[in-house]
């Protein structure tokens, strides 16, 4: 290859890494028109090309010009060349599936890139005399590769991990910083999908905070950190991190991150009710977007903000718009999509006979499940605000037999996407229609296993709104079980359970709003042993009048009996003013017992049972005093009051630090 076509190669690569994605198509066309190009630089320039279009949003022509590399370069007799085209291909087929078929949708498609993928292995597997550079690149390429298909095709994400990490380690002893930035994108991605938000946070951080990585990769970070906050429910810094993610998209003019960015804007003003502002942004991304998918996903956003400000005339104009691009395009995805806002918009009538016709296509939107994950969900969230509004207008409980089936299955979903924050939200939902059913129990059941969910996967506002709905429903219990005998008429147990919050949440059309987090007021410390034998107990205020070895033996054999109790999932118990939290640790058990919020005071036990147990002195008075049945005084342990007093009577833990 001449030094004049290397730089050229160079020049467009460099443009392509900046985000300057129009500018290196330029380049790449102002070489191709020149004459007598050898095919081996021809086949470059076209790999190349072909991963431009697909950047830029035109999966096709990216398929049919990496489909031409790929002939070409089983005429030039060089395995190392059809590796480079078959993997461009390869690429751009997956890209082609999340556009053009839409998220792991062909069953046709993905077989074509297993088998391709193996083709691809059997050349790899048969090099022979290549620079160890150039094989070390193949390989990390192909690891790389194999680990997209594992999650993105095969779901199976420990397996992706695996790949990812062994195609970084060789880019890493290489130094290439583009290869690296292009790896690390697909961890974050991979977490996101999985659910992990925080290690998705942490990745996208990395990639954003080195300035050696190529701009196109920081800004596709930048729009996946939003998103990540976005779902944890940390709408203010999904907000200002949306702002930086616009300023650097127009900075490098990279135009398909500038148009989702614009709608992310338009979202996240929905969910904040400034419906204004939200149409703006919608418009501004639609006028920019270039991907079919996108114009779609813009364009029903703008309906439901049409919806919701009553401006029929426009929800229609959207609509009309929606149907020319379906009506273009022989994309069956597209299609469905189309189905799917004609729903929507069919669902917001007041006209009985359009409700009902917005119900049959939801439901047959629903029965072909085959295609698009995502949309399935939202036809499914969609059904369930349709019949909820139906319950609240008609107040028929034969509603519920259709209403729970479609939860449940919600739930499956979002289980199956790893979608943490819709599953904790669809636990609350049934929380809220157990409430309403007068199922205590299961009520109770759901709502912890809600904040579990919300706990373990950082939704920390998500958690704390969870809690208090917990801490309500005990304060209600008594009117709960007095409405269960009196056999209330079902508006006024609607009315008290609230689920428009979680229903409106699950449409993202608002927000969580940060609940206010109260301290609460702390009672009693107690550690007791196996059988109800009290090791420590520490009053915190002298209103405590008990008898904490009797105290302590009810609390165990009340947990004892009632194994179901917390089992089942129920986190904490009501007795009277009083409120009992209980942590087993070992052969160890841990009760405290406070007035107020449970949320600080259930961080505050949890941060106090880490401490125990990294503390090897504590462990082993513990065990001591444990195999002589006595009573820990402060005598024995002095530095334990202040240590006590600090956590439970300072400030909450997960603040402090």
């Amino acid at each position: 290859m001449s030094i004049s076509t290397i730089l050229d190669l160079k020049q467009a690569q460099d443009l392509y890494d900046n985000g300057k994605l129009d500018k290196s198509l330029q380049v790449i066309e102002e070489f191709e028109g020149k004459k007598l190009i050898p095919p081996e630089e021809h086949l470059e320039w076209l790999i190349l090309k072909g991963k431009v279009y697909s950047a830029l949003g035109y999966p096709e022509e990216a398929k049919k010009i990496t489909q031409e590399a790929y002939q070409k370069s089983k005429t030039l007799g060089s395995k190392l060349h059809v590796f480079d085209a078959l993997i461009a291909k390869i690429w751009v087929l997956l890209y082609y599936i999340k556009w053009t078929v839409h998220q792991f949708g062909s069953l046709i498609e993905e077989k074509t890139v297993l088998q391709l993928t193996e083709q691809l292995e059997n050349i790899f597997t048969n090099f022979k005399g290549i620079p160890p550079t150039e094989l070390m690149n193949r390989e990390s390429d192909l690891m790389h590769l194999k680990g997209i298909i594992y999650y993105y095709v095969k779901k199976e994400f420990t397996k992706a991990i695996e790949h990812f990490n062994k195609a970084l380690m060789i880019q890493e002893k290489l130094g290439n910083k583009s290869r690296i930035a292009e790896i690390l994108m697909s961890f974050v991605r991979l977490y996101y999908f999985k659910g992990d938000l925080d290690e998705s946070i942490t990745y996208s951080v990395q990639i954003i905070a080195n300035n050696e990585f190529p701009k196109i990769y920081k800004c596709k970070a930048f729009g996946r950190l939003v998103y990540a906050l976005r779902n944890k429910g940390d709408l203010e810094r999904a907000i200002k991190f949306n702002k930086q993610w616009q300023k650097f998209a127009k900075e490098i003019n990279y135009k398909p991150c500038l148009a989702a960015s614009f709608r992310m804007t338009s979202e996240m003003s929905r969910m904040k009710g400034d419906l204004d502002r939200a149409l703006e942004f919608g418009k501004r991304s639609f006028k920019i977007a270039v991907f079919p998918q996108l114009k779609l996903t813009v364009l029903l956003t703008l309906i439901e903000i049409n919806i919701e400000k009553e401006d029929f005339e426009e929800v229609n104009n959207y609509l009309n718009i929606s149907k020319q691009i379906v009506d273009n395009s022989n994309n069956e995805a597209l299609k469905r999509e189309f189905q799917l806002s004609k729903a929507i918009v069919l669902k917001s009538s007041a006209n009985i006979r359009d409700r009902i016709k917005a119900e049959m296509i939801l439901k047959d939107f629903i029965k072909l499940d085959s295609l698009d994950v995502h949309s399935n969900e939202w036809a499914l969230i969609q059904l369930c605000d349709l019949l909820l509004a139906e319950l609240l207008r008609s107040n028929d409980m034969n509603l519920f037999d259709e209403i729970n089936p479609i939860i449940n299955l919600l739930s499956e979903h979002a289980l199956k996407q790893n979608s943490s924050w819709k599953l904790a939200e669809t636990y609350l939902l049934k929380a809220k229609l157990a409430f309403i059913q007068m199922n205590m129990g299961e009520a109770r059941k759901f709502l912890t296993q809600a904040q579990e969910i919300a706990d373990n996967k950082g939704l920390g506002l998500l958690a704390q709104k969870i809690s208090n709905e917990h801490d309500i429903l005990l304060e209600q219990l008594s009117k709960w079980k007095n409405m269960k005998e009196k056999e209330p008429p079902l508006s006024e147990r609607i009315e008290l359970s609230s689920f428009e919050g979680v229903i409106k949440r699950l449409l993202e059309t608002r927000t969580t709003d940060p609940p206010e987090v109260i301290e609460e007021d702390p009672i009693l410390l107690m550690i007791l042993a196996e059988g109800g034998v009290l090791l420590f107990s520490y009053p915190f205020t002298d209103e405590w009048k008990r008898d904490n070895q009797l105290f302590g033996s009810f609390l165990t054999a009340f947990t004892s009996f009632s194994d179901e109790f917390f089992s089942e999932g129920l986190d904490r118990v009501k007795f009277g003013q009083y409120t009992v939290l209980m942590e087993t640790v070992d052969n160890f058990s841990i009760g405290y017992v406070y007035k107020g919020q449970t949320y600080p005071a259930k961080q505050k036990l949890k941060y106090f049972v880490e401490k125990i147990q990294k503390s090897a002195l504590i462990w082993q008075t513990l065990e001591k005093f444990y195999q002589t049945s006595q009573v820990i005084e402060f005598k024995d342990f002095p530095f334990l009051e202040a240590f006590i007093t600090d956590i439970f009577a300072g400030n909450i833990p997960q603040f402090k630090k």
